[in-house]
Order: structure tokens, then C-alpha cells, then sequence
């Protein structure tokens, strides 16, 4: 609703911003995020229209709760930091109940995740936030793999996932 009545725009994204619409919206901030690390030319050009930016780095959490704590950071820009703090606090005890109620499920979801970019498959590791997430909930997350960065496969492996997987 907001983008069909023009309170909120679209001005891009990549290296294709639209920095003219960004400075005739004055904002006061402008959140990036960058998941290979800094856009250079994008916070300089900011940094020249004199436009303050944040970048949103919750890609980068890998457990459930810190990727959740950065209702924490966004209530501090909003000033609402107390309110987003409550929120934060109630998470971990429900994240766990229910982590503990999916221990007594009698089937175990293989689950595949992601699709195709630019016809690479990118999956993530074990060790990110989501597949936690998976496993926590009861499921089995069969992509595997190393570290905490996503990995590509070959559109030919992820095939064989996709066959093996309930999800």
C-alpha cells in the first residue's frame, strides 16, 4: 500500500541505484545491505549527497537469536529501544520451547534450500542461522557443508538434493 500511494519508493538495487530519487527524498537514513562486504561506491556516493547509511548486517548472524537481536539495533535508530529490547528478551525462552516440543516429533523432513541465481544454486552451511533453524524445528537439512558461508553447487547437484529432499 505504502509503494502504491508513493510513501515509500523504490530507488534500486546493486549498482543500479537511482541516487537521484534517494537525495530528492531526503532521508534521514538509508539502511545497505551488502552481503559481499562493503559496496564502496555506493556508501561513497551516499557519503556525497551527505545521506547517512547503515549497513544491515544480519546476513553475517549465524545462530537464531543473533540474527533475531537486531530488533535490538533497529529500535535504537527508531527510538523505540526499550520496546524492541522486550521483544528481544521474550525470544530465546519461546525460541527454546519450541526447539523442545520439536524433539518429540516421530518424523525427521529432509529440506533443501535456496534456488538458482545467475544459474548457480547457493546454499548455506551448517553452521548458518537458518539451518539451525531447520534442525531446531526437527527437520534434517541435507545440503551440508563446511564454515559459515554459503557455498554454490552446480545446478546438476542441487537436482540430486531436490530428488532426496521432503522439502
Amino acid at each position: 500500500e505504502a509503494l502504491a500511494e508513493g510513501s515509500v519508493r523504490e530507488i534500486g538495487y546493486d549498482a543500479n541505484i537511482n541516487y537521484e530519487l534517494v537525495a530528492a527524498l531526503r532521508p534521514d537514513v538509508v539502511f545497505i545491505y551488502g552481503t559481499t562486504g562493503e559496496n564502496g561506491a555506493l556508501s561513497q556516493k551516499l557519503e556525497e549527497l551527505r545521506i547517512p547509511y547503515i549497513y544491515v548486517a544480519d546476513h553475517t548472524e549465524n545462530t537464531p537469536l543473533g540474527k533475531s537481536e537486531w530488533v535490538v539495533a533497529f529500535g535504537e535508530v527508531f527510538d523505540c529501544r526499550e520496546e524492541a529490547e522486550e521483544i528481544f528478551g521474550g525470544i530465546g525462552e519461546r525460541y527454546e520451547n519450541l526447539r523442545i516440543m520439536a524433539l518429540a516429533a516421530t518424523s525427521k523432513p529432509r529440506v533443501m534450500l535456496n534456488s538458482p541465481y545467475k544459474d548457480v544454486w547457493f546454499v548455506p552451511s551448517k553452521e548458518s542461522y537458518i539451518v539451525s533453524m531447520i534442525e531446531d524445528a526437527g527437520g534434517e537439512y541435507i545440503c551440508g557443508g563446511e564454515g559459515d558461508l554459503s557455498r554454490p553447487i552446480s545446478g546438476e547437484s542441487a537436482y540430486v538434493y531436490l530428488s532426496e529432499a521432503d522439502y
